[in-house]
């Protein structure tokens, strides 16, 4: 049986270098791949974007129209409230001259 033993004779910077052109060569290999997967996955991209650019219309609009039937809420509510507000006020100031007017017949008498 023998035994061979290799003898490297390549300096460090030769390994270096070998290493380093190894480097570029995997990182040139890698963006090919990435290259070729994305324009195999547009179709899929595409039909991706269109669904979520369609769901996020529909959701706008939804948002949308509850804003709207809120501040119409809003609005009507606070138009209710005035009138409500009017209207106690004339009952009140009713009261009040009922009681201005019985309190001086009973002073009269």
């Amino acid at each position: 049986m023998e035994y061979t033993v290799e003898i490297d004779d390549k300096s460090v910077f030769s390994k270096i270098s070998t290493g380093f052109r190894s480097s570029f060569r995997e990182v040139k290999n890698d963006a090919e791949e990435f290259l070729v997967c994305l324009l195999v996955m547009i179709p899929y991209l595409v039909e991706w974007a269109v669904i979520l650019l369609i769901l996020g219309s529909i959701i706008c609009f939804i948002v949308r129209c509850r804003r709207k039937r809120e501040a119409a809420k809003a609005t009507q509510s606070e138009v209710e409230q005035q009138g409500r507000g009017k209207r106690i006020n004339l009952f009140v100031q009713r009261k009040s001259s009922d009681n201005d007017d019985g309190n001086s017949e009973k002073h009269k008498e």
